[in-house]
């Protein structure tokens, strides 16, 4: 395992640094506003009181 490890790692190095991954084709564009939604811990506390 380590022989193909060792193999490996020329090549992982070797690519160019420009080289850069596809985007995804949802992903949103540089600038484009993203909703979301805050699901920490106090504020799913608020909803559940909320609820109640």
């Amino acid at each position: 395992m380590s022989q193909n490890l060792r193999r490996s790692a020329p090549r992982i190095t070797a690519q160019p640094a420009g080289n850069r991954r596809a985007r995804h084709p949802e992903a949103p564009q540089p600038g484009e506003e993203v909703m979301y939604v805050d699901l920490n811990r106090e504020r799913l506390e608020q909803l559940f009181q909320q609820a109640s």
